[in-house]
């Protein structure tokens, strides 16, 4: 375990793990979590080590791959752990205190500022908004359905619209992010009508949301 670097388009790292002494009493399991999945995936969820033979022996390092995820989003480079602890009640005894050593990842972004979005960072405007989320990420299903647009020409006009799912409810209702039915789609919840937005490639990130939440509450300007 260390540190790794990769691009998320179509960027990949990798790192090994293995036993420093052979294991007593049975099995060592490790558990492998990635911290922010939103940006890099793990293809290992544990790893188990035997104190003999067999395809895991204790003294043989094992490959954990990870994979960048492309999320179309301006938002810089990223820098979070890759987490490994001991599975207390799947591991031998005197491996039980030990914390294993995470893992830092960097995952490069590869977007680049655009026109309506020369700040580096995606910002609380409806242009720096629409492309970096709504033209690469939206608009890949709403040509139409449901009467929804999401693409550069149309979407302004989901300001102050009813929504077609529920009528009493306006896409986006300007000052009001709570009671706009495109961020409760956005964020999922009991309340909404089929399924969470996207449905490709679901979900957005918090941090995403919650900069079309503070659009919206800052009166959802669009030209």
């Amino acid at each position: 375990p260390g540190k790794t670097t990769f691009s998320e388009n179509g960027g990949s790292g990798s790192f090994t793990v293995r036993l420093n002494t052979q294991p007593v009493s049975g099995n060592v399991v490790i558990t492998v979590v990635s911290n922010d999945t939103t940006e890099a995936t793990v293809d290992k969820a544990s790893l188990t080590f035997t104190p003999t033979g067999g395809a895991s022996p204790w003294n043989v390092a094992q490959t954990v791959n990870l994979t960048g995820v492309d999320e179309a989003l301006l938002d810089g480079d990223k820098v979070f752990t890759i987490a490994l602890a001991i599975d207390a009640a799947a591991s031998s005894n005197e491996y039980d205190a030990i914390d294993p050593a995470d893992v830092t990842v960097t995952v490069q972004d590869n977007e680049s500022s655009t026109a309506n979005c020369p700040g580096g960072a995606l910002a609380a405007t409806w242009g720096c908004i629409q492309d970096f989320v709504f033209t690469p990420i939206c608009s890949v299903c709403h040509g139409g359905t449901q009467g929804l647009f999401l693409d550069a020409q149309n979407s302004p006009s989901i300001v102050g619209r009813a929504s077609t799912e529920q009528p009493a409810l306006q896409l986006i209702k300007a000052g009001d992010p709570d009671n706009s039915y495109l961020i409760r789609k956005l964020e999922g919840g009991p309340s909404i009508t089929g399924s969470r937005m996207p449905l490709s490639g679901c979900c957005l990130s918090d941090a995403t949301v919650q900069v079309i939440r503070d659009w919206v509450a800052a009166g959802a300007a669009v030209p």
